[in-house]
């Protein structure tokens, strides 16, 4: 991910696993397989890597300016768009 870009994580329940790690992020090169890949190189065990990885033009932030974690979890539940608009 770029110095400029920023992002956010959440988990989403998961049947086989428990909950699944999803990551919101405005890098527009951010790809699930180079995160996996990075981790690998760096030691990181796979289960906290996010493998499912949505670029989004900008995260939705509270009036405060923070990140807005509730809408994210309800972009990560099953069943919504995992295609987010750059």
């Amino acid at each position: 991910m770029r110095a400029s870009a920023s992002g956010a994580v959440v988990a989403r329940p998961d049947p086989k696993k428990g909950e699944q790690l999803v990551l919101f992020t405005s890098a527009t090169d951010a790809d699930a397989r180079t995160l996996s890949a990075w981790g690998r190189a760096h030691g990181v065990p796979e289960l906290m890597l996010p493998k499912d990885v949505r670029v989004m033009h900008a995260l939705p932030a509270l009036a405060t300016g923070k990140t807005d974690y509730v809408a994210l979890n309800a972009l990560a539940q099953p069943g919504e768009s995992e295609e987010m608009a750059a």
